[in-house]
Order: C-alpha cells, then sequence, then structure tokens
C-alpha cells in the first residue's frame, strides 16, 4: 500500500502518539548513499525530539537487507514472540518484494506482518507493484467479502492509504512522491484486476486446436523466461521450469544470492499469491459476460456464452493485465525525489524544519559537479587563457592561500571578462562580492554554510566529501599499495569471507560519513579523501580516453579498467559509477566537438565500464546513457500538467466545435426537408451525405488527436534499461553474475566469464 503526499505525516503522527519509552526501537534500514545518509539524519533529529528509541542498521546490498530481516526484522513478529513496530527503509527495497524478503511473509502463514510495518522511502524506480499495491494483511474471506478489494483493511483503498486508516496490524508503505497517483493509476487497475481472476484449471490443453490461441498461451507460459523484471526474486532453472501460470500474477519476488551460481537470476513476471477463493468460476457469465440481463421483450434469450469462450475471454484479460505490468517493468530504471527532500517535507508537516534539517536536505539532493578532459592542445589552450589573464604559472601552481593577495581578489572579475572565449561562462557567479564585506555573503556560489572562522562549503563540496567517505573511507592512501589476490583455488574458498569483509568494511566508511555531516572537524578531514578519489577518476579516465581504450560494441562504448594504481579505488560500485559517467561526459564533449551534435538523439552512446577486483576474482560492471541530453523523466514531468491543461483547453473547443456542427447539420436536414417535402428518397439521400460529411470530420479529428500523441515521447524514453539487460543476459547465458546492489545497473561478473557477459549485451537494448 501506499501513502500519498498529502497524508505524509499520518503515520509518523500516530507513531509519536503511540510510543513510549518502554516501547520496542523504530528500526532504521539505510543505504550506503549520501541521501540516504542525510535523510537518516534528519529522521533521526525528528525522533530524539520527540524520545523515540531507535536502531540504525547501515546496508550494504541485498544480502545485508536479507540478513537484517532474519535477524533484526523477524523477531519483532507478535507471531514470533516480538511486540510489532517500525521498520524504516531509506534508500532500500523500493524495487523488490519486501514481504518475503524480509521474512514477514512466511509460507504457510495465515497472518503475515504480525504488527511489523514497514515504511520505504525509495528513489529508485521502477517500484515493485507488490509493495505499492499490495502488501497489508487481507481480511477473512466471507459472503459480503470475496475480492481482494473488499478484503482490504480499513482505510486502504487501491493500494491507497487514506484518514481512516489506523495503523497495528503490519504492512508494508510506501512513502509516494506523486509519481504513484499521476502515472500509476494504469497499472495500479491492472494489478488489481489480476489478483482477482480466478484461477483456470488446464489452460494448456483446452485449446490445441486453436492455433493462435495456443500461440497466445506459449508466451503466458513463457512470459516469466523471456525477460527478467527488475525487482523480483531469483530462482533456479528448475524452479523456472515448476509452474508457469504462477509467474504470470502480480507478486514479485527477489532474493538474492550469497553465491555464484551457473545460472543466477531473477525471475520476469509477477506471480499470483496463494488462492484466496476471490471469485468462483461457476458462474462466470454475471462477471464476464456481456450478455444483458433481461432479454428485450417479445425476443427469445440469447444464447448463454460457452464456459470455453468465458475461458478465452478471461485469458485475453489475464494478458492484456500482464502486458501492462511487463510493460511498466522494462521501462527502465531511473531516480525520482530524493529521499532526503522527502523526509524534509514530513518535518516541515509536523512543524519540526529549521535551517540545519534544510541543509541536510539540500546536501542530499546536490549532485558532485562534473569534471572536464584534459588533453595536450587542453593544456595549451588553459596556459593561453592565463596569459591573457596575467598571471605567471608560477603564481598558478602555489597552494590558493599562498598566492597574490591582488591575484584573488581579482581571479573572479578576469575569469569572467575572458572565460566566455574559452567555453567557461559558468565556471564563477557573475554577482560582484569581490573586496566586499557582505556578513560572509556568497551570492551566486549556490547554497553555502559557514562554519565560522572554521569553513565556508557549499553544500556541493559537502556532498562530494561525504561521497568520497562512503566509497573509500578515511585511509585511502593505503589503497594504492593493496596487494594482488590470492590463487584461483584460494580464491574460490575464501569468496563469502571477502564479501563480507567488504561489506562490514563499507558499513564502518557509513558511520564516518554519519559523524562527518554533523562534525566540521570530521568534514575537513575528509577533504583529502574527496580529493584523492577525484584525482583518481580524472587520471584514471584520461588515461583510457588518450590510450584508447575504449571500444565500441553493437549498442553501447565499453572500457576495462584492470590495472594502474587507482584499479582498487573502482572496486565500490559507486565510485565506478562516478567514473563511467565523468568518462561518458568527456566523450560527450568530444564528440560534440568533432560532429556537432550527440548520437542517439541527442542522448550520447552508451557506456559499460567495467573494473577488476583482483582478491575476489570478479569484475564490477556498471551501465550508464552517453552523458548527453536532458533528463526527460523530470523535463515530462514538469510538463505535465502544462500538457494536461493543453488538452483539456482542446477538448472543451472540439466539443464546441461538434455542438456548433450538429446545430448547422440539423438546419441544414430542416431546410432540405421542407424543399423536398415530395421527395423522401431525395431527402434520404442528403441526410446520408450529411452522415458521410460528419464521418469525415470526426476521423480528421480523431487523426490529429493521435498525431498529437504521437508527437509526445514514450514513456520510458531514455530510461536507463542496462537493470532488464544484464537479468536478459544472466537467463541466456552461464555467466556466473552476481546482482545485489539496490541499483540494478551495477552487477557482479566472474573473471573468466565477462567475455561472454559482454558479447551477449551487445544485443541487448539498453536505453530507452
Amino acid at each position: 500500500m501506499y501513502l500519498p503526499r498529502s497524508l505524509i505525516s499520518k503515520l509518523y503522527s500516530h507513531l509519536q502518539n503511540t510510543r513510549h519509552p518502554l516501547s520496542p526501537p523504530v528500526l532504521i534500514l539505510v543505504a550506503l548513499e549520501p541521501d540516504a545518509l542525510c535523510a537518516c539524519r534528519i529522521l533521526t533529529r525528528l525522533l530524539k525530539h520527540d524520545y523515540i528509541p531507535h536502531k540504525i542498521q547501515p546496508v550494504a546490498g541485498y544480502n545485508d537487507l536479507e540478513k537484517a530481516g532474519r535477524e533484526l526484522v523477524v523477531p519483532m513478529m507478535e507471531s514470533q514472540g516480538g511486540s510489532g513496530g517500525v521498520v524504516v527503509c531509506l534508500g532500500v527495497g523500493g524495487m523488490v518484494d519486501l514481504g518475503p524478503l524480509l521474512g514477514l511473509e512466511p509460507e504457510g502463514e495465515e497472518s503475515p506482518y504480525s504488527g511489523v510495518e514497514v515504511w520505504v522511502l525509495d528513489a529508485h524506480r521502477p517500484w515493485n507493484l507488490a509493495n505499492v499495491f499490495g502488501g497489508f494483511p487481507l481480511e477473512p474471506v466471507n459472503q459480503v467479502s470475496s475480492s481482494y478489494k473488499s478484503r482490504s483493511p480499513t482505510g486502504v483503498s487501491g493500494g491507497a492509504i487514506d484518514r481512516a486508516y489506523s495503523s497495528g496490524r503490519g504492512g508494508i508503505v510506501v512513502f509516494d512522491d506523486g509519481d504513484i497517483e499521476g502515472d500509476l493509476m494504469t497499472e495500479r487497475d491492472a494489478y488489481l484486476a489480476l489478483l482477482d481472476m480466478p484461477d483456470i484449471e488446464g489452460q494448456d490443453n483446452d485449446d490445441d486446436d486453436n492455433s493462435s490461441e495456443d500461440g497466445d498461451e506459449e508466451d503466458d507460459g513463457d512470459f516469466g523466461h523471456e525477460s527478467a523484471q527488475t525487482g523480483q526474486k531469483r530462482k533456479s532453472l528448475n524452479e523456472d521450469d515448476s509452474s508457469d501460470d504462477e509467474e504470470s500474477r502480480p507478486r514479485q519476488r527477489r532474493r538474492s544470492n550469497s553465491t555464484y551460481t551457473q545460472s543466477s537470476s531473477i525471475v520476469g513476471s509477477p506471480t499470483r499469491p496463494e488462492p484466496r477463493g476471490l471469485l468462483s468460476i461457476r458462474n462466470p457469465g454475471s462477471i464476464l459476460s456481456s450478455d444483458p440481463i433481461e432479454p428485450p421483450s417479445g425476443a427469445q434469450p440469447l444464447p448463454a456464452a460457452s464456459a470455453r469462450t468465458l475461458r478465452k475471454r478471461l485469458l485475453r484479460m489475464r494478458r492484456e493485465n500482464e502486458t501492462v505490468l511487463q510493460q511498466y517493468y522494462k521501462m527502465g530504471s531511473s531516480f525520482a525525489e530524493p529521499i532526503s527532500s522527502m523526509m524534509y517535507s514530513l518535518a516541515s508537516e509536523l512543524g519540526r524544519d529549521d535551517n540545519d534539517l534544510l541543509w541536510l536536505a539540500i546536501v542530499g539532493v546536490t549532485s558532485m559537479e562534473l569534471l572536464k578532459t584534459w588533453s595536450e592542445s587542453g593544456i595549451k589552450r588553459l596556459h593561453k587563457l592565463l596569459a591573457k589573464m596575467g598571471v605567471s604559472l608560477a603564481q598558478c601552481k602555489q597552494s590558493y592561500t599562498h598566492m597574490d593577495m591582488v591575484l584573488k581578489r581579482e581571479l573572479r572579475a578576469k575569469l569572467l571578462k575572458y572565460g566566455s572565449l574559452y567555453n567557461l561562462d559558468e565556471m564563477v557567479p557573475s554577482v560582484d562580492t569581490d573586496g566586499k564585506d557582505r556578513a560572509g555573503a556568497k551570492d551566486g556560489w549556490g547554497f553555502v554554510r559557514s562554519w565560522g572562522w572554521r569553513a565556508t562549503l557549499s553544500a556541493q563540496d559537502v556532498g562530494v566529501v561525504i561521497g568520497a567517505l562512503l566509497e573509500v573511507g578515511k585511509h585511502a592512501q593505503a589503497l594504492e599499495a593493496a596487494n594482488p589476490g590470492p590463487s584461483q583455488v584460494t580464491r574460490e574458498m575464501e569468496d563469502e569471507s571477502e564479501l563480507a569483509a567488504q561489506g562490514e568494511e563499507w558499513i564502518s566508511r557509513f558511520w564516518e560519513a554519519y559523524d562527518a555531516l554533523e562534525d566540521i572537524d570530521a568534514l575537513k578531514a575528509g577533504l583529502p579523501t574527496a580529493q584523492f578519489l577525484h584525482r583518481a577518476i580524472y587520471r584514471t579516465g584520461t588515461s583510457l580516453i588518450n590510450k584508447k581504450q575504449i571500444k565500441h560494441l553493437r549498442a553501447f562504448r565499453m572500457c576495462v579498467v584492470k590495472d594502474g594504481p587507482d584499479v582498487a579505488l573502482f572496486t565500490h560500485p559507486a565510485a565506478l559509477t562516478k567514473l563511467a559517467l565523468w568518462i561518458g561526459e568527456a566523450l560527450a564533449e568530444q564528440e560534440k566537438e568533432s560532429q556537432g551534435k550527440l548520437s542517439h538523439g541527442g542522448r550520447g552512446t552508451p557506456l559499460v565500464v567495467a573494473s577488476l577486483n583482483e582478491k575476489r576474482g570478479v569484475y564490477i560492471v556498471v551501465g550508464t546513457g552517453g552523458g548527453g541530453g536532458p533528463d526527460t523523466v523530470f523535463v515530462n514531468r514538469a510538463t505535465k500538467q502544462e500538457r494536461q491543461a493543453n488538452k483539456d483547453v482542446k477538448a472543451k473547443k472540439k466539443e464546441e466545435a461538434r455542438k456548433a456542427k450538429e446545430k448547422i447539420k440539423e438546419e441544414k436536414r430542416a431546410a432540405r426537408r421542407a424543399a423536398n417535402q415530395g421527395n423522401d428518397d431525395n431527402g434520404d439521400d442528403d441526410d446520408d451525405e450529411l452522415e458521410t460529411e460528419s464521418e469525415g470530420s470526426e476521423s480528421s479529428e480523431s487523426e490529429d488527436d493521435s498525431d498529437d500523441e504521437d508527437a509526445e515521447n514514450d514513456r520510458g524514453y531514455g530510461l536507463n534499461k542496462f537493470g532488464n539487460a544484464f537479468q536478459e543476459v544472466v537467463s541466456e547465458t552461464s555467466a556466473r553474475v552476481r546482482i545485489d546492489s539496490f541499483e540494478h545497473s551495477v552487477v557482479e561478473v566472474k573473471k573468466e566469464d565477462l567475455g561472454g557477459f559482454l558479447e551477449s549485451l551487445s544485443m541487448k537494448a539498453v536505453v530507452g
């Protein structure tokens, strides 16, 4: 179920009113990313203010999430001797079915969740629809309530929570940022319709004589094999072959593997939960038949549709609804509103917003400034710029603290004067604050916070430092001298222990970054780490470009990082993603300079970057876009209301024009009838001509409407489909792949299987 944005404070207010010091602590599961970290800081500030006990548990991936569910969440269930409670997932689990993953829906258990309520705030898309429109304990079946909708708890309608909802029984609650109610109503109808459809026995044998129907049913059965969808449970090949019909229902599952298997994948189709006896097929005509209840007077009753016909209709309806869900999951991955912004909205609704929380929200939503590639010719151009500015190279190589005071005061003005000649228009703000003490004002420099004489940093700087602490840690310099991994046999034996040690190391970095958000000294101590990481990105990226190690495959560019002083840094998925984004942006700049435009409709060519983890004998593989083009998701959202208003105005004008045409048509008919009273045939011909004209005008209007619809971008245009492509490759090949990151466009591939994995991946569609 989901909580609408307008009721964002409802659940927290209930928690605030019902909790006391002896209540079980609120469990907070936090992803290892700056946005989730800032959201966690805001939430813990609210909980401390209300004296609500809580516990923070960092989560590195799906393995850690499943472990946290087994060790921390399941003991909270009332059926396991616990007293219930609240679990908050920040940046965790939005793309998977959390019920079975956390152990809240044990098989054979009549009362799932058992008083445990899970709040999900996640910016990753697409949502797992089992969380959004399901995720609650159903009422018992009786004669009055047998459908899924009628068995929903009080205050839950179509998955949406309203003001009548009361917490206590448990369930999964997704916090809606507006895109569920705005964009997922079609998926909601399809999901709920599939849940209420009855099971059909013997669907593979009844229609052998109907080839078209057989073909459709084969497609149904193979639905889960043809494409592995985002956020669904892994199964072995034997499990995949066992039950085709059950894989076609709206219940996604996702379990992460702790070890590599020959064909670990994520099942690709919705599966229906246990049969609930929602509808009976004994008299399906009352639901599916379009025949009137009572025949017209004087007419013979129409024959009832046969069971075979009704079954075909039901299968057709099921396929249509499955297609809707399939298209949604295939749309590609994207990001929505940052969860730190959502958490600040919660604080604002509660009247708790202040400058400290606002700063945390700003840091959470601020992205890293992209660097620019360089070359020998670029260095010469930079020297020319400095010469025009009248700055010596000796002064430029000094630390900023020791540079000449006159140069520091005039630097901004000189960059504004000469920067436009070298495409550096936005390098410094145009607001003049040089030499003016305006209470430390930094107009034009973005969001800036001053800690007095100790430091003045922008939100972007803080975001970069926090990200570097999460990805590298304070002891960054030790990574340069990393020893090569053990032998292949030892590597296989110690893979699990290495993986566990890596997770523990990442979690220790989480606490370093968590402290740095509130401690300016710890934040300043992390500045060298951020500089070290970005120098490594700069060195590695320029080396790959200058050595021409970026290859062009059929659907994307590809490069592999397997040697060099900084290779150990890029075993972290987030650090490798930053490198991939930097390379993609650099290639986009080169493409613009050489060709004047970007390929793929202005979006650039997608890029796949692989980095070797020699200790574990695996490659970390990340897929990104081409580094160009606008963020079409947010552009479409920003203009959605305007488009809808234009459509409403156009529809109103069309209705007025239709009424005017009808009026003119009636006047013409009346005039012709009056003139041709003695000739009935001519009158009929005139009426036929008028009808033909009317049909022609209506068809032209409908064509105009279809043209308008075609002019708009498809819903999944520009989205990252690497997550879907990775899962398809896993299901089609014998590559040993591990998908554990919350970002599904990041996977781990065994060193020996990388070639075959990339070869198969090159045949897939990777960007919408």
